[in-house]
């Protein structure tokens, strides 16, 4: 029974923190279709790519010196007038009135459009992530300390009784099974261990990889200063580490795994050189 709540409690524990990076996996692709200036971002560019000039729209008005003949209802006075870039002229015996492009249209402007509400969404998504993995690491940090404490001391106690078991097994070759037993048994120690630091690692790395996204992201023209201000706070956001920890002493890395095994081995050298017996 008890084997079973911890087996669950290592399954929801891995789960938070897998669903919590895969939340950012999504964050960071919607970041990253900020930095394309075809997409949805109008004249947006990550850093490294070129500036990219959005294509004229095709123009269709008449050249100049075009004459365009316009159906004129009948009676109206046929009365010369000039509007914009058009000379409006009727001739004075055909009912059908003309007019003439006197001056080219001006270039179309660049479009520039610059997604300032897709980044306080972006920014609104990413506060309440972040608040489900705080919520999600305190509610586990209690049992994440108490999982750790209990795989250190299971480890450093079953290596001590695994070398005693090896001592008779080579006197008396009675212990083979018990002690097989017993190197599986300190191997799902390690296990878990190493699985649930991974996944804390796998959450890190996501939301390093998320603000180097959002700080590729420039704009070509240049952004109004409210677009830089949006960018600002979304990447002050992404400063705030998002991990689980264990009661607030260490966090679950790969790193913190690592040292934790790195401390049992040295236990195992000082046993086997103490010739324990």
């Amino acid at each position: 029974m008890s084997a079973g709540l911890v087996a669950l409690f290592d399954v929801l524990l891995v789960g938070l923190m897998d669903v919590t990076a895969v939340l950012l996996i999504r964050l960071g692709r919607f970041a990253a279709e900020l930095g394309r200036p075809d997409g949805d971002g109008g004249g947006i560019r990550s850093a490294g790519e070129p500036d990219s000039v959005l294509p004229e729209p095709e123009d269709t008005s008449p050249a100049a010196g075009t004459v365009i003949h316009v159906r004129q209802q009948s009676g109206e006075p046929p009365a010369p007038t000039k509007r914009g870039p058009f000379v409006l002229a009727s001739a004075e015996s055909s009912p059908p009135t003309a007019y003439t492009r006197a001056e080219s249209a001006p270039a179309p402007l660049q479009r520039a459009a610059y997604p300032e509400s897709r980044l306080r969404l972006l920014s609104a998504t990413l506060s309440e992530v972040t608040q489900l993995a705080e919520d999600s690491a305190d509610l586990c940090s209690l049992p994440t300390l108490s999982l750790h404490t209990a795989a250190t001391t299971g480890l450093l106690a079953g290596i001590y009784c695994f070398i005693q078991l090896v001592h008779i097994f080579f006197s008396t070759a009675a212990q083979v099974s018990e002690s097989v037993m017993f190197l599986l048994f300190l191997a799902s120690f390690a296990v878990r261990l190493v699985a649930i630091g991974a996944a804390g690692s796998r959450l890190s790395g996501q939301q390093q990889r998320l603000r180097a996204r959002l700080s590729a992201v420039r704009w070509s023209p240049p952004a109004p200063p409210a677009v830089h201000s949006e960018l600002h706070l979304l990447l002050e956001q992404t400063r705030q580490e998002l991990v689980f920890h264990g009661w607030g002493l260490f966090s679950t890395q790969k790193e913190t795994i690592v040292s934790l095994l790195g401390f049992v081995l040295t236990y195992v050298v000082i046993l086997v050189q103490m010739n324990v017996s």
